[in-house]
């Protein structure tokens, strides 16, 4: 871990700063602020009380950032609360969730990976890389990525938006999937709408991606226009659907997260 430069207390606009996310499971701690919670600062060279596996991130200016584990909640600091990321997507600046997602994936990267999935023996870290190397077998792992696709079907003035079994009450979104092995990102946008709809898809166009750190996706969005059929659900992954407009929206997605953006970018909200 770095330590930092010694400061001159009276010269707080460059003062090097050290900003912690610190993760206990799924949870990350943070201080509660006026308006949202925001991380933890500290221009001491030491982690602070409680946080273990060490892992930079990157600098930004004076501020240089890190991801850590928390492994006894109760060495924490009082002026720490544990929150769900996911919570805080509609509150928080999108650079800050950014950065905390990149946080929560290297974190759960590192949580997951401690040993070999060839040979079973421990592994270690690899220097300058985000990685871990197992020295008996040489087998290397990286961070996960598991692409998934997210994608608008306009048909005239209306979209399709669906239900998931396991979203909030009453909220509706656009439809996703993980890319199987061997298709393309077009190919798993008109496989996916058709297998959870039934309907048939065109005019196939990415538009933009966001990483969604739950555990480890890659959201790659999609604009697409209705060609045939009609909407039959599969009462798995969807439980109802159905074509909105703009006049008749039901819960949509906060418009952080790309699945609020797909929506109002089709609907022009």
């Amino acid at each position: 871990m770095c330590v930092h430069e010694e400061i001159n207390p009276g010269t707080s606009h460059n003062r090097k700063m050290n900003q912690w996310f610190g993760f206990a499971g799924e949870l990350v701690a943070m201080m509660p602020g006026s308006s949202h919670p925001v991380p933890l600062l500290t221009n001491a060279p030491e982690p602070p009380p409680g946080f273990r596996n060490i892992q930079l991130l990157g600098t930004n200016g004076p501020i240089t950032s890190y991801a850590a584990e928390i492994i006894e909640k109760a060495e924490l600091s009082d002026d720490l609360e544990l929150y769900n990321p996911r919570a805080l997507l509609p509150i928080v600046d999108p650079e800050l969730f950014s950065l905390l997602g990149r946080a929560k994936q290297i974190i759960h990267f590192y949580r997951t990976h401690r040993f070999c999935g060839s040979c079973g023996k421990e592994m270690t870290n690899m220097p300058r890389e985000i990685a871990r190397t197992c020295e008996v077998c040489g087998l290397t792992n990286y961070p996960r990525l598991s692409p998934v696709v997210i994608m608008s079907v306009k048909k005239d003035d209306t979209i399709l938006l669906a239900r998931s079994p396991h979203f909030p009450k009453s909220m509706f979104s656009c439809l996703a999937g993980f890319v199987e092995p061997g298709e393309t990102v077009e190919q798993a946008v008109a496989r996916e709408v058709y297998e959870e709809c039934g309907i048939g898809v065109k005019d196939i166009r990415y538009v933009q991606s966001q990483p969604w750190p739950f555990p480890h996706s890659l959201m790659l969005g999609f604009t697409s226009n209705y060609h045939d059929g009609e909407i039959k659900v599969d009462q798995v992954e969807i439980e109802q659907a159905a074509w909105y407009s703009k006049h008749n929206l039901p819960v949509i997605p906060h418009g952080n997260a790309i699945a609020g953006q797909l929506i109002r970018m089709a609907l022009d909200l």
